[in-house]
Order: C-alpha cells, then sequence, then structure tokens
C-alpha cells in the first residue's frame, strides 16, 4: 500500500525510522508443515474475550462499501472468493486441545455472499428494509471454532447502486487489513473486466508463519521493566460524570456522535501540528487529555490506544490481526502550556510506541490491578486515530464509498476516534449506553 510521506501518522514515521536503522532481513520465515500453530499474542486476547461472551457480535469488524454506476456482479462474487483462496487467515479457525488453543486453515471452503434485492422498494420502504439487513447482517454471531469468519452482505438498492457489507470477526482483521481486501479486490475486478485471467497465489509468507514465528520469540525483559514502572503505583479510575452508575452487567450497547470539520479548521489544525512540530496523533490526544481532566477533575490519566505490531516490512501487505493495545499514562498539570502538555505527551507517547511489543494481557498479569467483568484493568477511555487511506479504483463506469460500519457497540465507556481524509478531519464520540444520555 503506497503511504503519503506528508500524511504519516506518529507511528508510521516511528516505524520508518526503524527500517532505517535495521538493516536484519526478515526474520519471519515459513512454519514447518504439520506443526501446530499457535494463536499470535493479539490474538489469544480476543479469544478469550470471546469465551467471556460468545453469544456477543461486539468483537465483530464491519465496514459498508457503495458502489455507484455499472456493476458487475458476477466478477465481484468472484473477485471476493479470490482473495478468500488467497489469504488463509479468511478461512481459519480456532480450537482448544489439551488447555491450548491453536488456529487451522479450511482448505476446501468458499465464502458466503448473501445477496438482498431492495430496488423495488419506495424509498421510505428502502431505508427501512436496507438498515434492517445491515444490522442483521453485520451483527451476526461467530463460532471461532466454525469457519468462516466472514461474511460478505451485497444488497441491490437502484439499478445503479449497490452495497457490499464486509463482517468478519476481529481475531481474524483489523482496519489495516480491510484497505488491504478493497486494494486486492479492485485489483481482481479491473482485471477481470479487462479480460485478463485471474491466476491464484498465495503469498509467500501467511498469518500462520507470523504466529508461529512470534511464538517462538522471546518477551523482551527491557521492554517488560519499563512498564512495570511506567503503571506502578496506584491505577487511578477515570472518574467519568454519568448519567447512570455502572451495572456489574455490561452489554456494550453503545452509540456515536459524530462531527466533521470544516475545510478551513482541518487546516488550521493540520498547520499548527506542524509548526509545534508533532503529528495529528498527538495533537488531539492532548486535546483528549484536556477533556477528560476538565470533567473528571483528575490528574493522572490513563488512556488505551490501539498500535499495530506491524513491525517488519513484509507485513504491511498481510492481512490480519496485528492489533495491541498500550496504555499511555500522562500526569495532566493544570499549570503547564499547552505547548509544555503537547511535548509531555508526544514524549510520552514515542517511549510507548518504542515499547510496544509486549502482550497486554501479559502486563495485567504482572501488575495485577483491580478487575471487574466487562471494564479493561487500566483504562476506561480509548483514543484512535486514522488516517484514512486512498479509495482504489474500480474503473471508468464504478465509484466506490466505503467506511467502518458503526454496529450500536462500545467496548469502552468513552472512545474519540479522530478520522483525516485527504486532510479533512472528522472526530465521533463512541459511548457506552449504560452509562451516558446522548445528550451528555
Amino acid at each position: 500500500m503506497t503511504i503519503n510521506m506528508e500524511k504519516r501518522t506518529l507511528l508510521d514515521r516511528w516505524k520508518a525510522q526503524i527500517k532505517k536503522q535495521d538493516t536484519v532481513k526478515n526474520k519471519i520465515s515459513k512454519a514447518p508443515e504439520g506443526v501446530a500453530i499457535p494463536l499470535s499474542r493479539s490474538q489469544q486476547r480476543l479469544w478469550f474475550l470471546q469465551q467471556l461472551y460468545p453469544d456477543s457480535s461486539v468483537y465483530n469488524y464491519s465496514e459498508l462499501h457503495k458502489f455507484t454506476g455499472n456493476l458487475d456482479k458476477k466478477v465481484l462474487i468472484e473477485s471476493i472468493q479470490s482473495i478468500f483462496i488467497e489469504q488463509d487467515i479468511l478461512r481459519t479457525y480456532y480450537v482448544l486441545e489439551n488447555g491450548k488453543t491453536y488456529q487451522r486453515v479450511d482448505e476446501n471452503l468458499s465464502i458466503p455472499v448473501r445477496e438482498f434485492d431492495c430496488s423495488a422498494l419506495g424509498d421510505s420502504e428502502l431505508l427501512i428494509e436496507k438498515n434492517k439487513v445491515i444490522s442483521e447482517e453485520a451483527n451476526v454471531c461467530f463460532d471461532l471454532t466454525k469457519p468462516p469468519l466472514v461474511q460478505c452482505s451485497l444488497i441491490k438498492t437502484k439499478k445503479t447502486e449497490h452495497l457490499l457489507l464486509v463482517t468478519m470477526h476481529h481475531i481474524i482483521t483489523d482496519k489495516w487489513s480491510m484497505g488491504l481486501f478493497r486494494k486486492l479486490l479492485a485489483e481482481k475486478y479491473i482485471q477481470a473486466l479487462n479480460g485478463t485471467p485471474d491466476n491464484i497465489v498465495q503469498p509467500d509468507l501467511q498469518y500462520t508463519d507470523y504466529a508461529y514465528s512470534q511464538g517462538r520469540n522471546g518477551i523482551d525483559q527491557n521492554q517488560v521493566n519499563y512498564w512495570l514502572e511506567k503503571l506502578s503505583g496506584e491505577i487511578p479510575e477515570l472518574d467519568l460524570p454519568v448519567d447512570r452508575p455502572p451495572s456489574l452487567q455490561h452489554s456494550f450497547a453503545g452509540n456515536s456522535h459524530t462531527q466533521n470539520f470544516s475545510v478551513e479548521l482541518s487546516e488550521k489544525i493540520l498547520r499548527l501540528c506542524k509548526q509545534l512540530a508533532v503529528t495529528p496523533y498527538v495533537f488531539f490526544l492532548t486535546a483528549h487529555y484536556i477533556l477528560l481532566n476538565k470533567y473528571t477533575g483528575q490528574r493522572d490519566i490513563l488512556i488505551g490506544s490501539p498500535i499495530s505490531n506491524r513491525n517488519e516490512p513484509i507485513l504491511e501487505n498481510m492481512i490480519g490481526f496485528f492489533d495491541e493495545t498500550i496504555v499511555l499514562r500522562t500526569e495532566v498539570d493544570s499549570s503547564l502550556t499547552f505547548m509544555q502538555l503537547i511535548a509531555q505527551v508526544k514524549k510520552n507517547t514515542l517511549e510507548a510506541f518504542a515499547n510496544k511489543d509486549i502482550p497486554f494481557d501479559l502486563l495485567v498479569k504482572k501488575l495485577k490491578p483491580e478487575r471487574t467483568l466487562g471494564r479493561n484493568p487500566f483504562f476506561r477511555s480509548m483514543f484512535i486515530y486514522h488516517q484514512v487511506p486512498e479509495t482504489p479504483s474500480f474503473g471508468p463506469e464504478l465509484e466506490l464509498a466505503h467506511g467502518f460500519y458503526d454496529n450500536k457497540v462500545s467496548k469502552f465507556d468513552l472512545t474519540l476516534y479522530v478520522s483525516n481524509e485527504n486532510n479533512l478531519l472528522s472526530s465521533s464520540i463512541e459511548y457506552s449506553t449504560d452509562l451516558f444520555e446522548l445528550k451528555t
């Protein structure tokens, strides 16, 4: 995937620096034939969480693609099937044997593409039926022991408009992977339209090779020591001003409120980031700290943030689940200027990124924080910054618009999402409806 150098996030820049320093060749090699493949460290956490909530779709990941124009439905479905055959992770399932969990690849599957035709309905009926189908399809409950853990739904809404909903369990994908999926889909679709035969070629390395190699690598004790010190002492619980007290029965029900920034405001913020020599990630993370400080009156604030473990070039083109969660702890001192606070947040963030290879679950085991079912032991608020990748072309007769589908869940009490698409910013507050009203 081509990366615009001017739009790189803090993580992208940090990874680029590491690559320049690292002269060691790719450390990931093919797993031996017939060997049992463990789950990656990130997958182990998701597998455990899914066992706690086996009938929940909270760990589904869905993206909605809107095709406008002359869609060749047959070619699109064949292109999806081709990706499914090439990418082992999309045919992977998980089994528990002798107290250990392993991943296996089903060699004989085809991906289910469920078709719905709503094009004959009137506008009001169409809206109701379309939303009903999307909601039901996005909230399918996957059984991790039964492949496939992916489902595609193609909805015809008009003669020249189709919606493709792609839903996967998060254990096999992440946001970066969905960009790779779209890129592959566009390439295969264009090839087919041009009459080029689809030569299905599986990648030299698959996600199972990554998981096997990771399982054989040890844990960096220096990184462990960093987190033991960083998260030492009392872990304060964020005292958010909720409308309802927390319940022991955490439903994960959620909603979100989105705000699109104007072109002028987006330009001002991005220009200010350059002047401050910080990335938009650090800028908005600092703003989130200030927001939480103002509403809670607390100084010692912990925020969670996902970070990708695609440490090697070969992994940048591999579909799979590579996200790990890091805990960003900052002392928000009201006597500091904004410049001083943002410098402190930048320093803390770079340090955390440099020590990101420690599994979150290992930190929990080492530090033994107080646990409550359905709640993260270290933080109640999450921060996510997303640089939206360029939308691939499906040819001159077809236009694609796509985005994350909100299936009305909230894994945390409060999450701030910030997106940057072609230098246009937007923010979305996702919140637990168990705790908050929309007006709050």
